[in-house]
């Protein structure tokens, strides 16, 4: 990500969705392994998206791949193995994804400084 700002940024809003999983159902992320759908495949899904749509494959795989290697970094167990996604999965992506893009929004970027 560049911009130490904005890294932090990044973590403390995926630490925050963290936190609201947990205070919906404390036990989830002990429990169980989230599903996520490789980030290759769903980089190509999520670039459909009108937002979206004018940013790269690679680019979309690159801000999944920082968020789940944040995810996995904080204790959450990820999996995507055999395909097999779950809602907290998609959840966790899509919210990668949205905060991976969010200093290309001007007035977004910044509340990061």
């Amino acid at each position: 990500m560049g911009d130490s700002h904005l890294t932090d940024l990044f973590h403390r809003l995926l630490d925050n969705t963290l936190d609201e999983i947990v205070q919906r159902e404390p036990a989830y992320l002990a429990q169980f392994v989230v599903g996520v759908a490789l980030p290759a495949r769903a980089a190509e899904d999520l670039i459909k998206n009108q937002i979206i749509r004018n940013h790269s494959a690679s680019e979309v795989e690159l801000a999944l791949n920082e968020g789940l290697g944040y995810l996995t970094s904080r204790g959450v167990r990820i999996s995507s193995e055999n395909g097999k996604r779950d809602p907290v999965g998609d959840l966790l992506l899509k919210r990668s994804l949205m905060l991976f893009l969010l200093p290309k929004v001007s007035f977004l970027s910044n509340l990061a400084r």
